[in-house]
């Protein structure tokens, strides 16, 4: 389709007229045919679910018992599976070589403890905002997670196209890094040295903070509670970039809705709904691109072998604890872009060079906001997505202003109060960091935490602390 003339002229330009404005919802821990592969039902064009994909109870013996995909997946996956590098490798090559390509993708019962219940994904009437967001936007099926492994890595992969050599949450190394803040330019540096304006919003603690150049003072101000950001949105006052933290932690009144198991997945929903609602409602709408994508997939199960060929270590770190090269890719998670510049029902396969990671988005920030420079080699080689809007002459006008949220009737609970739950590795993981942020203080008291709820008022109290005294400094 012919491109409007002012459009023609912002790419000659080497900015994108059509979008200045770019938010980020970033979930937690769900893989793509876990949430979406059933949605194939729905397009038979989507890389998802064919109903028949099973895996062996043992690799190993062609003979052992077999589990198959069902679409009867809880709002409240338990226990937590396994996703760091050791067990995502098992996943994705059961216990034969880790050198198959394609992968057979058939650990993840294994590494379950032998428990079906990993093979249990979605039918989309189940999660129906996410499901509208897809049908109505930018679904793709080839977007992987830069890290086979936890969040950590892997959120700083999004921010930064590199994790530091690290793959793990907590370690030595991981540990000394979040004490200093880790080094390496973040994207957000990259646009404010270029004159673009960005902010995070966060409930309890914001991502951004794992960086060095993000604790000093004039950066800290641009760290928000979440109700900002829809007051931003409100009055059309978002930046160029906005990151949006999810809660982590459950505490009484406020469930968390970050959909890591065995958290809520309705709650995380809600959480879409109202981020789409307040983008949609906004008067920069005609001008904004909003990124719904997750982490990394959790440890639950996908049927697409990861790519292992081409892929470049971002800046010569390995890790030794656990042994990693960073030379292939984690497993698919969902990812979305929503935007009236998008055509409904778009669906992205893999590009015809490089893939889709973690780093295509500073590959694509790069191309839109005209930034001098890649951030490493990974986001160099990432195929960036900025062709995804450039199709229209003008924006959609038939963009739902609102989308069916699951009913509160329907949720599932499990007879404890909200927060009474013992703390999940990754609690305890936010709780090291906010630990180290603050240089070890009320280390006493993090010892009597017993509690996810305990864990979220401590944790959301050592951030304000350390926000509001370097900015009193």
């Amino acid at each position: 389709m012919k491109l409007a003339l002012w459009g023609l002229l912002g790419l000659v330009a080497g900015k994108d007229a059509r979008i200045d404005t770019v938010v980020v919802l970033m979930l937690e821990n769900r893989a793509f045919d876990h949430m979406l592969g059933f949605l194939k039902r729905v397009n038979p064009a989507i890389n998802g679910l064919n109903g028949n994909e099973t895996n062996l109870y043992n690799s190993s013996d062609i003979s052992s018992k077999s589990c198959k995909v069902n679409d009867a997946a809880s709002y409240k996956t338990s226990p937590d599976p396994d996703h760091s590098v050791p067990g995502v490798t098992t996943q994705i090559f059961g216990y034969g070589p880790e050198t198959v390509d394609p992968a057979p993708m058939n650990g993840f019962v294994e590494a379950y403890q032998k428990d079906c219940d990993i093979m249990n994904c979605f039918n989309a009437s189940r999660v129906p905002v996410i499901s509208q967001l897809a049908q109505n936007f930018a679904l793709f099926d080839a977007w992987y997670s830069s890290v086979p492994g936890p969040t950590f890595p892997n959120r700083l992969y999004w921010h930064s196209a590199t994790s530091y050599g690290t793959a793990q949450n907590r370690g030595a190394l991981e540990d000394a890094l979040l004490v200093e803040g880790f080094p390496q330019k973040t994207v957000y540096q990259a646009m404010n040295e270029s004159g673009h304006s960005w902010k995070g919003y966060f409930d309890e603690v914001p991502d951004m903070l794992f960086f060095k150049w993000h604790r000093h003072t004039d950066n800290l101000e641009h760290l928000l509670p979440a109700e900002f950001f829809y007051q931003d949105a409100k009055e059309g006052k978002l930046p160029n970039l906005s990151f949006f933290s999810p809660r982590f932690f459950s505490v009484p009144e406020f469930p968390a809705n970050d959909q890591h198991p065995d958290h809520d997945v309705q709650e995380a929903e809600t959480l879409m709904s109202n981020v789409y609602q307040a983008v949609r409602n906004s008067p920069k709408w005609n001008s904004t691109l909003l990124i719904i994508t997750y982490d990394e997939h959790g440890g639950l199960y996908d049927h697409v072998s990861p790519p292992m060929k081409g892929v470049p270590n971002p800046d010569g770190r390995v890790a030794l604890d656990p042994p990693f090269k960073f030379e292939r890719l984690g497993i698919r998670v969902p990812t979305i872009l929503v935007s009236p510049w998008v055509q409904k029902g778009t669906l992205i396969h893999e590009p015809a060079s490089s893939h889709y990671d973690h780093t295509s988005f500073s590959a694509t920030l790069k191309n839109m906001f005209d930034l001098p420079n890649f951030l490493t080699k990974r986001d160099a080689w990432a195929a960036p997505f900025d062709h995804v809007w450039q199709t229209l002459d003008e924006p959609r006008t038939d963009c739902p202003l609102s989308l069916d949220v699951p009913l509160m009737t329907e949720r599932e609970t499990t007879g404890r109060a909200v927060g009474d739950a013992p703390m999940m590795d990754l609690h305890e993981d936010f709780m090291n960091f906010v630990l180290a942020l603050n240089g070890g203080a009320h280390k006493d008291v993090a010892a009597l935490i017993q509690t996810e709820a305990e864990a979220g008022l401590f944790v959301r109290n050592e951030v304000n602390a350390f926000i509001r005294n370097k900015l009193a400094q």
